[in-house]
C-alpha cells in the first residue's frame, strides 16, 4: 500500500512486519479450491485497523522552537477540511497541475486519527499573471518538501529532527506564517505601468526622473543618428519641463531645446537677422558689464596695453570689433589715475573689415567715437576717433592711417576682443579668412602688441553632438553665474540670456556660412597665432596680481575663478570650467 511519502512503502512495510494480522477468509462456494472472498463487513473492520495502525505509527516532525502555529496553539481551521483524505489531497494536487502532492497538514497525536490539510475548495477565480502563477506553484512545492521532508531512521535517529547545528528542519515559525499568510491571502493583479511609443524613448517619460542636460543630450544624440522620432519625443518632454524664467538649468533647457527643434525643423530663420542688430548689440554689452568673466577680460587687456606702450607718447589702438567702445572708456580712466604722465594722444581706429561681421552700424559707430573724445577731454586726454573700412586684402598701415610726418612715433596695439570667432575659417572658405587677417595685420600693421581676448569652447569644427555638448556646458555655466551676481527678476538679466540663447540657436542649429559664431578654445588659438609669425607676450606679473585683487573685491561667489596660464593667457571661468581667456602677442 502507498503510503503518499517518499520512501513511505518500505517504512509501511518495515512497521507493519512486526504485527501479527490474521486474515480470515471465506470460500465463495462454501468448499475446498475456488475464489476466496472477504465479507464485506470484515475488510471494513481489517482496513480500519489497518488505518489506525499506519497512523498511529506515522513519525510526526516535532517543531523544536517556539512557533506561532503550533499542534497545542488553537487555530482556525475554518478554511481546512478534517476529512481529506491522502486520496483527495493527491486529486486535488493533480487538478491544479503541480508535479509534487499538495501539502498535508497533521494534527496532534492525542487528537486522534484527524489529518488536517489545506482545504481543496478553490479561492473564487482570479485574474493572475502566468509570473504569478508560477511563483505560486513553486512557493507550494517549497512549502511540501519542507513540511513532508520524512528522512530514513538512521538520520532521525541521529539527528532528532534537526540539522547539524541544532536548528529545527522544518521552517521557523515566522517564516511559516508569512508563508501561510501569503497563500491564503487574496491575490492583488500588478499594477499597470506605464508603456511607452518606443522603446528609444522609454527612459524619457519624466523630465523630473534625469537631469534635464542628460535630456538635452539625448536628443541631440537623436539627432545626430537621424533618429527623428526619438529626438521629438524627448524635446517635446523637454518643453514641458523648461522655463525661460526658472533657475538656471531650466533656463538653459529652454534656449536649448529650442536650438535643437530648429536643427530638427531646419527652420533657423531670424538667426542671422539678429547678427549686428541692436538688440544683439545690447544685451552683448550687458553681458560685458554683468560677468566678471568678461568684464575683468577687457580691464586686463587694457593693461596689457599700457603696459607695451608706456614708452611713447603716442598710443594707436586699432580694434575690429569695437562694439559700444565701453573697453576703451575704461582705459581712459585708468590713464588718468595712473602716476605716470599720460601719452599726449590716443587714436582709436574701428576697423570694419568685410570678412568679419560688425556688432556696430554705421551710426553705431559714430556714436561710440562722439562717446570717446568727450570722455577724453573731460578727462584731460586728447582722443582722436575715426572708422576704416577694407577688405582683407587690403589691410595694412596706409589703409589704418599710420605713417607719415605725424604718426611716425605712434606705438600701435592691436585689439581682437570677441570678434575673431565669427570670422569664417578653412572649415568654411579655402581662403580662410581668419588666418589670413591674422597674417596681415602680422606683416602690415607690425603692431607693438596684440590682445585677444574669446571665450574658450569649441563651436567651429565640432561634430554636431560635441558641438552641441560645448555649448550647453558654456552657456550653462554662464547662466549659474549670472545667478550668483544678478536677481532672475532682473530685466537686463533676461536680456542678456536672450542674446545667449540667440547666439546659442546659431551655433547649434546653423550649418556652413550660416554658422556665425565659430569659437575656438585657448590652445587652437595659440597654433592659429603662431603659425601666423606671433610669438607669446609674457603678461607682467602686476597685472595678474591687479586681476586677482579686482576678483577679490568684486567675487561675490567663490564659484568665479582666475588662473594665470605660463603661455601668456589669463583664464576667467566659473568653478571648473574656463569661460573666457585673455592673452598678449607680438
Amino acid at each position: 500500500m502507498s503510503s503518499g511519502f517518499p520512501g513511505g512503502d518500505s517504512w509501511v512495510g518495515r512497521s507493519t512486519a512486526k504485527i501479527p494480522i490474521q486474515l480470515q477468509f471465506q470460500r465463495m462456494d462454501g468448499g475446498g479450491g475456488g475464489l476466496l472472498k472477504r465479507p464485506l463487513t470484515e475488510m471494513e473492520r481489517q482496513q480500519q485497523q489497518l488505518q489506525e495502525l499506519y497512523i498511529r505509527t506515522v513519525k510526526q516532525k516535532i517543531i523544536q522552537q517556539t512557533s506561532p502555529i503550533s499542534p497545542l496553539s488553537p487555530i482556525d481551521f475554518s478554511a481546512i477540511s478534517p476529512d481529506v483524505t491522502t486520496t483527495n489531497a493527491v486529486s486535488s494536487s493533480s487538478s491544479s497541475s503541480c508535479s509534487t502532492r499538495q501539502p498535508v497538514l497533521y494534527g496532534h497525536p492525542n487528537n486522534g486519527n484527524h489529518r488536517f490539510s489545506i482545504s481543496a475548495s478553490p479561492p473564487p477565480p482570479t485574474s493572475v499573471s502566468p509570473d504569478l502563477e508560477t511563483k505560486m506553484k513553486n512557493r507550494l512545492q517549497e512549502l511540501e518538501r519542507q513540511l513532508l521532508n520524512d528522512d530514513d531512521d538512521e538520520d532521525e535517529n541521529q539527528g532528532g529532527g534537526t540539522n547539524n547545528n541544532g536548528s529545527s528542519v522544518v521552517t521557523s515559525g515566522s517564516d511559516w506564517c508569512e508563508t501561510m499568510q501569503s497563500l491564503i491571502a487574496p491575490i492583488k493583479p500588478p499594477s499597470p505601468s506605464p508603456t511607452s511609443s518606443s522603446s528609444s524613448i522609454s527612459s524619457t517619460s519624466t523630465a523630473t526622473a534625469r537631469s534635464l542636460r542628460q535630456l538635452l543630450s539625448d536628443a541631440a544624440s537623436a539627432i545626430s543618428e537621424g533618429n527623428r522620432d526619438a529626438a521629438s519625443a524627448i524635446l517635446g518632454n523637454l518643453r514641458r519641463s523648461a522655463n525661460p524664467r526658472g533657475d538656471p538649468e531650466q533656463r538653459l533647457a529652454s534656449y536649448m531645446t529650442s536650438a535643437l527643434l530648429s536643427r530638427l525643423s531646419g527652420q533657423i530663420a531670424g538667426s542671422d537677422d539678429f547678427i549686428g542688430s541692436a538688440e544683439c548689440l545690447i544685451g552683448t554689452q550687458m553681458l560685458y558689464d554683468a560677468s566678471p568673466c568678461f568684464k575683468l577680460g577687457f580691464l586686463a587687456a587694457n593693461h596689457v596695453i599700457l603696459e607695451a606702450t608706456k614708452a611713447q607718447s603716442k598710443i594707436h589702438i586699432v580694434d575690429f570689433d569695437i562694439g559700444r567702445g565701453r573697453q576703451y572708456a575704461a582705459l581712459l580712466h585708468s590713464l588718468k589715475q595712473q602716476r605716470r604722465p599720460a601719452p599726449s594722444s590716443i587714436r582709436i581706429t574701428a576697423a570694419v573689415v568685410s570678412d568679419l561681421p560688425q556688432s556696430s552700424t554705421p551710426d553705431g559707430l559714430k556714436e561710440v567715437g562722439n562717446l570717446l573724445v568727450g570722455l577724453g577731454e573731460r578727462l584731460g586726454v586728447a582722443v582722436r576717433f575715426n572708422v576704416v573700412r577694407c577688405r582683407t586684402s587690403e589691410l595694412d598701415r596706409k589703409a589704418i592711417g599710420c605713417g607719415g610726418d605725424d604718426n611716425d612715433d605712434e606705438a600701435v596695439a592691436v585689439s581682437f576682443a570677441y570678434g575673431l570667432q565669427k570670422v569664417a575659417d578653412e572649415s568654411v572658405s579655402t581662403e580662410n579668412p581668419r588666418d589670413e587677417l591674422l597674417r596681415r595685420v602680422k606683416r602690415e600693421i607690425r603692431p607693438e602688441v596684440v590682445v585677444l581676448m574669446e571665450q574658450d569652447l569649441n563651436t567651429n569644427t565640432a561634430p554636431f553632438a560635441a558641438r552641441f555638448g560645448e555649448v550647453m556646458a558654456h552657456v550653462g555655466s554662464v547662466f549659474e553665474s549670472l545667478d550668483a551676481t544678478m536677481a532672475r527678476e532682473n530685466p537686463d538679466r533676461a536680456r542678456i540670456e536672450e542674446c545667449l540663447g540667440r547666439r546659442s540657436h546659431n551655433m547649434v542649429a546653423a550649418e556652413g556660412a550660416r554658422r556665425v559664431w565659430r569659437c575656438e578654445v585657448f590652445g587652437k588659438w595659440r597654433a592659429r597665432l603662431g603659425m601666423a609669425g606671433f610669438r607669446p607676450r609674457p603678461v607682467e606679473p602686476g597685472v595678474a596680481e591687479w586681476v586677482r585683487a579686482r576678483l577679490g573685491s568684486c567675487r561675490v561667489n567663490p564659484g568665479f575663478t582666475f588662473k594665470d596660464d605660463e603661455t601668456g593667457g589669463l583664464c576667467f571661468g566659473w568653478r571648473d570650467r574656463v569661460l573666457t581667456f585673455a592673452s598678449a602677442w607680438h
